[in-house]
């Protein structure tokens, strides 16, 4: 996985790929995250959203918030100052928060001097997501780390392809702000209820 991670887009199965099936996703390399460590009096945090003391962020902020708190804990870091500068819109569907985990779990390594495999970063990146999200699916954690466009399917590996088209994609950003989690919630609620009515009529 690359040092620097990055935005995404689903291209098919957005939501559908929660329930096993399959999804069809691209990385937005041009959409990056960086994150930068240096040694600290306290823990602290600075980004878009919060400048202060990490103990002190807000909710909004819990997913970043916890996975730095156990990634400080699991490599026995003293107190540090994690920046993250982000081009990636958020609440937008692009995956800021998945990248800006993955990247934070880089960095946070990176600081340490300690190897970092894809295993190992997945679980950490799913770690933040889960509380992001509820039941992440893991295609937002492989798409904002891969270099090539992915089919993926839950609790399976990555198949990676490789696109030669002549086309362009336009994507936009709106700029109206929408709660992944929220969507997920929403989406469950009625696949339970049709699901109960499908078994039903059988």
């Amino acid at each position: 996985m690359p040092h620097h991670a990055h935005g995404k887009i689903i291209l098919m199965g957005e939501h559908a790929v929660v329930y096993h099936h399959k999804a069809l996703a691209l990385p937005l390399p041009s959409l990056d995250v960086n994150v930068g460590i240096k040694p600290s009096q306290k823990m602290r945090l600075l980004s878009k959203l919060y400048q202060g003391e990490l103990a002190q962020a807000p909710l909004a902020l819990a997913p970043i918030k916890t996975l730095i708190t156990k990634l400080k804990q699991h490599l026995e870091l003293s107190n540090i100052t994690v920046e993250i500068n982000s081009k990636i819109p958020i609440e937008a569907g692009f995956g800021s928060s998945a990248a800006i985990a993955g990247e934070i779990t880089e960095a946070m390594y990176r600081y340490k001097q300690r190897p970092l495999d894809e295993t190992t970063k997945f679980k950490w990146i799913q770690t933040s997501e889960t509380i992001a999200h509820g039941k992440p699916s893991g295609i937002d954690t492989w798409a904002t780390q891969a270099q090539q466009a992915l089919v993926y399917q839950k609790k399976q590996p990555p198949q990676f392809l490789s696109l030669n088209l002549h086309g362009f994609l336009l994507i936009g950003d709106t700029g109206i702000k929408s709660s992944t989690k929220t969507c997920i919630d929403i989406v469950a609620k009625h696949y339970q209820s049709d699901l109960g009515k499908t078994i039903s009529k059988r």
